[in-house]
């Protein structure tokens, strides 16, 4: 089975991944991982792309990053290694395409390909960084501005600045509510930033 977008090189461990990991398609709005579960596969993107968040006791909501083709979640890497159920949950932002490698394979890959490795170590790192830079964004940062930041690097996730969302799905995923995010949005359509019409977003 040939797959395309591995973010890898070496000829043996693109072999070994071809004949052990297998692909599926989700659709927009497909929850890939559950809050509470254990972990049994490692997901990589192939296509499309995937939104991280965690969720308190209370059903609230607060997105963590993305991650994009080529990319995997190192929680879920981190999850397993403990020993313990996922402290996040993931669904897919548009169409996506995901292999995904066992457990045991994975393990048995950190030993055999130096690749892998680095591969592991490398999305810890990423993953990290962005968790840094998510908050950094809700400490210092004034909602108006993190809002245009998520609109913006939404549009670079799904390659259009046609954005298809609702108003409550932005707000859940910036922790406040739909009409302070409503709001927001007609300010920056009066300053000619982007046109609303019904769960769409235009960026100008």
């Amino acid at each position: 089975m040939k797959i395309e977008n591995l973010p890898f090189r070496a000829p043996e461990l693109i072999k070994s991944i071809e004949l052990k990991a297998q692909i599926f398609e989700v659709n927009k709005g497909d929850e890939i991982l559950r809050q509470g579960q254990y972990i049994k596969v490692i997901p990589i993107v192939l296509s499309g792309a995937i939104s991280v968040y965690r969720r308190d006791n209370e059903g609230n909501e607060v997105f963590l990053y993305t991650i994009e083709p080529s990319e995997t979640c190192a929680m879920t890497l981190q999850s397993y290694q403990m020993s313990e159920p996922s402290q996040i949950f993931a669904k897919a932002i548009t169409i996506t395409k995901l292999l995904t490698v066992s457990i045991e394979n994975s393990s048995k890959w950190m030993d055999e390909f130096q690749e892998w490795k680095h591969f592991v170590f490398n999305s810890y790192n990423s993953r990290f960084q962005e968790l840094i830079h998510t908050i950094d964004s809700i400490a210092f940062q004034k909602l108006d501005t993190r809002l245009l930041s998520y609109l913006k690097d939404y549009s670079n996730t799904i390659k259009s600045k046609h954005l298809k969302i609702t108003h409550q799905e932005i707000a859940n995923d910036l922790n406040t509510s739909r009409e302070v995010i409503s709001r927001l949005l007609k300010k920056m359509e009066k300053d000619q930033i982007l046109l609303l019409s019904r769960n769409r977003i235009e960026l100008m």
